[in-house]
């Protein structure tokens, strides 16, 4: 339940004489209601950064430099990416990478939660800080394809099965228990089936994450 604001100390009721006045103590209330708040939010910021230099950029840059980019360009990804155990030039990256390009944003978003624990990349290159996003292709997995991928977000870390199957289906049996099962052999579509299941259905933190 809401509480009543007493916007004047002459009018208690609305009639047609003082509607421009209500309307104008409305929209002066709403407009100041969390001054103080936000003035709590300027006075964290300047310990920061010098607040007028704020003013340089416009919401849309400020928000991008804080919160980075909200389409994932998978161009910057890739430029950060790193392999261990897989050649970069392999099918197995290949796959990885046409698959993600077939995401869509929300997806993108819920990809990059599962591998570093955030929804968005840095504004620029060198936002990253010399952290690199490392795909790492192990072979103690076996048979490959009946085990998902394993993540640590802590550092920025992807770890795959070498997936070579054509199909899979994958079927979700309890809400944190997710199964392979296939039956042919040499296609992306493995990789498809296990990647994108296991984004939608993570939740991270700054452990190692296991979907086996």
């Amino acid at each position: 339940a809401g509480q009543e604001v007493p916007l004047s100390s002459t009018y208690h009721r609305i009639n047609l004489a003082n509607r421009d006045q209500y309307v104008n103590s409305a929209l002066d209330y709403r407009l100041h209601e969390f001054d103080l708040q936000v003035q709590a939010v300027v006075e964290g910021l300047a310990k920061v950064i010098p607040v007028p230099l704020l003013s340089l950029f416009t919401g849309e840059e400020l928000r991008t430099m804080v919160c980075g980019h909200p389409d994932i360009p998978l161009d910057m990804l890739k430029s950060v990416a790193v392999y261990k155990g897989v050649e970069f030039n392999s099918s197995l990256v290949q796959w990885f990478w046409e698959i993600l390009e077939t995401f869509s944003p929300s997806e993108r978003s819920l990809f990059l939660r599962f591998v570093w624990g955030r929804t968005r990349l840095p504004r620029n290159i060198a936002d990253f800080r010399g952290r690199d996003f490392v795909l790492q292709v192990l072979d103690k997995y076996q048979p490959p394809d009946h085990y998902m991928p394993e993540s640590y977000t802590c550092f920025f870390l992807l770890k795959m099965p070498r997936y070579s199957s054509k199909e899979v289906t994958l079927h979700v049996i309890l809400p944190s228990t997710l199964t392979v099962h296939t039956n042919c052999y040499s296609s992306k579509e493995v990789t498809l089936h296990v990647i994108l299941p296991s984004t939608l259905t993570v939740h991270t933190n700054c452990q190692c994450n296991f979907f086996l």
